[in-house]
This record gives C-alpha cells, structure tokens and sequence, in this order.
C-alpha cells in the first residue's frame, strides 16, 4: 500500500516566503519616496502661497513690509514651528529663524486672516551643517545677489524647485534648499 502525502515541501514554502519578502521590500521603497514627493509637494503649496501673499501685499502696500530684528522670519504660527529635540518653539534654522509676530501679524492682517492657512509638515533637515524647518522669509540674504528679500524653502532630495522664479541654492546632506524673489522693501 502507497500512501500519499499532501502538502508543501520546505523548500516550496521558503520560495513563497524569500518572494513575499521582496515584495514587501519593494513596496516599503516605493512607499517612502511617495511619503518625500508628498511632503515636498505640501512644502512647494505652502511658499507659493507665502509668495502670492508677499507679492500682493508689496503692490497694495506702499509702506514697508516691518521684518523685525534680524533678517530672517519663519513664515507662520507658533503652532507651525513647535518644540522638538532640535527646536525651542518657534525656531526654524537652528537658534537663530525665529518667528517674527511683527511680520506673521502685519501679513495675516494684510490676508484678513487670523492664523496662517499654510500648515506643512515641518520635518527637521540639514543644511550647511545646520538644521532647518518650514518656509522662511529673509532679507539682506542669506543669499546676496540681486534682489535682497527671498521666500527659502527646503526640500528632500536633488530635487527641483518647482516654482517659477526659484533659484536651487545649495543641494547638501539629502536636502535642496531653493529661494524665490520678493519684490518688498524692509524697513
């Protein structure tokens, strides 16, 4: 008498397990960079639209746009800039971006509207040897060539910058940083 056994052998099991694990493998890759072209796409809304609202209030206005003390001001609430292992509340380039409620406050009065509509992920990422978040708004430069007043914005990845005007400053440690012109005067 012949008896049969039904079933997989060992090896036909760890075939289907080595595949099932290259195909989680891949999914998990593509996953990640759908998450970055996410969060850059977001990061790209936000500043063109801190750009429109910067260019709009530079043809209504005929005063100057008040910056504050310093040359840079992160663009948005506190609550687009909370504390983190890398940040005090507020910060956006290490120690020295803060948020600036003098320019946040004249430009959200400006909107006629009271908090920034523009939230974004604010992922942490380097630059230069530094950290920074968010959409900055500088004057003075951190970039001195023509025009002395820019929307900064950072991105993951060699990427483009994707708006019309903006100039790919530095490409360092996985992050584009990209600037656009404003055409404001500080005070």
């Amino acid at each position: 008498m012949k008896r049969s056994i039904n079933g997989f052998t060992i090896v036909e099991l760890l075939i289907v397990i080595v595949v099932i694990a290259i195909l989680a493998s891949i999914s998990l890759v593509a996953y990640n960079g759908i998450q970055t072209r996410a969060q850059n796409t977001r990061t790209i809304t936000a500043a063109k639209e801190w750009v429109k609202l910067l260019n709009s209030y530079a043809v209504a206005k005929t005063d100057y746009l008040n910056l504050g003390p310093g040359n840079l001001a992160c663009l948005g609430g506190l609550a687009d800039y909370p504390a983190s292992s890398e940040f005090a509340a507020g910060d956006c380039v290490d120690s020295w971006g803060k948020i600036d409620t003098l320019t946040n406050d004249e430009l959200m009065s400006f909107a006629r509207i009271s908090a920034s509509p523009w939230t974004y992920s604010l992922d942490e990422q380097w630059y230069w040897g530094g950290r920074i978040r968010g959409i900055q708004y500088s004057s003075n430069g951190i970039y001195p060539t023509g025009n002395s007043q820019w929307v900064v914005y950072s991105l993951k990845g060699d990427v483009g910058c994707s708006i019309s005007n903006a100039t790919k400053e530095a490409f360092n440690a996985g992050v584009t940083t990209c600037t656009v012109p404003v055409n404001l005067l500080i005070r």
